[in-house]
């Protein structure tokens, strides 16, 4: 069984998410969202993707920042060919579509909420470490 998660970034005054189907609980999706994709340009190249599979350390085999155990992230349109699945684009965070898990890089920071929150709150690794 999957567990689902949305990605998003505040850009400007717009937000941006993509669907991510599989492992989105806070100690794979989060600690990699937190540890790997930790700048505006490096989030906004993973939304760039549209939604995902899978989330990997890693955006593409010709990633930078390669390394020999990176997993590389799985896309729907890139890697599977399939239509309709770029970023959405919203004009308010509350607004932005809700999974199991949900996940927002502003102000080069992650928060996180489940679909049972209404509001985000910083991602920490106190908050990964109690997932597992």
């Amino acid at each position: 069984m999957a567990t689902r998660s949305f990605i998003a970034i505040k850009d400007g005054d717009k937000y941006r998410d993509i669907y991510c189907h599989n492992d989105g609980y806070l100690s794979y999706n989060g600690y990699i969202l937190k540890n790997h994709y930790n700048t505006f340009e490096r989030v906004n190249s993973l939304i760039e993707l549209g939604d995902l599979s899978y989330l990997g350390q890693l955006l593409s085999k010709k990633d930078p920042h390669q390394s020999e155990d990176g997993s590389i992230t799985f896309a729907y349109g890139r890697d599977r060919g399939e239509t309709g699945t770029l970023a959405k684009e919203f004009d308010n965070e509350s607004k932005l579509r809700t999974e199991e898990y949900n996940y927002l890089f502003k102000d080069g920071l992650w928060y996180w909420r489940t679909e049972r929150e209404t509001s985000f709150k910083l991602l920490t690794d106190e908050d990964i470490q109690n997932d597992l």
